[in-house]
């Protein structure tokens, strides 16, 4: 995902709710009672932020805790973070379908931004207290990438590995269901190139 511009990235996570049997159509409703209408999402509110999955929207958050930890919340009737997922189809594998193979309930998609303090060129803070350089013995980068208009561009990150200039913090973003009490744990890292610009990518 594009932490420094959530709009311009076109990646976005996306949570699915609902049962995963083979024993059960999908085509059969899921009992209302299981069905979340409404998802809270915890994270680190030093290191980002929650935005919409079309339009990379910035969300407001509903709470701050004194731990730094924002929990956002997302409703299926007020949020455009929630959606139901209408596919009833038993083609769970077909691109596009919902992964889900029996009850399916409703679907979470959000971005995740860079906050400021990460995104800010010259400062490292963050990635000094809580994250680690890459090791070039664990990484294993291609020798070019594309950007989002599709160019080609040669990849030194091996270099910059190398030179210790890729800095990393794992975290986790937490999204809990309400109807149901479930938790979801899902690992983000955070990484960012202390000497990249826009004119030395």
């Amino acid at each position: 995902m594009n932490g420094y511009s959530p709009p311009d990235g076109p990646s976005f996570l996306q949570v699915e709710q609902g049962l995963d049997s083979l024993d059960l159509s999908p085509k059969i409703p899921m009992d209302v009672s299981l069905v979340e209408t409404q998802y809270l999402i915890e994270m680190d509110n030093r290191l980002g932020w929650i935005a919409s999955a079309v339009g990379g929207t910035k969300q407001n958050l509903s709470f701050l805790d004194d731990d730094d930890i924002a929990t956002y919340t997302a409703d299926l009737a007020t949020s455009d973070l929630v959606d139901s997922i209408q596919d009833d189809t038993e083609e769970y594998t077909k691109p596009g379908s919902s992964v889900l193979r029996s009850g399916r309930g409703t679907r979470l998609r959000f971005k995740i931004g860079a906050s400021l303090d990460l995104q800010t060129p010259k400062s490292t803070y963050w990635f000094d207290l809580l994250g680690r350089n890459f090791s070039a013995s664990t990484t294993n980068f291609p020798a070019a990438i594309s950007d989002d208009r599709g160019v080609s561009h040669a990849n030194n990150l091996d270099t910059r590995t190398d030179d210790g200039e890729l800095k990393y913090i794992d975290s986790v973003v937490r999204v809990i269901g309400q109807t149901t009490g479930y938790r979801l744990d899902i690992p983000v890292r955070f990484v960012k190139c202390t000497t990249c610009s826009d004119t030395n990518p």
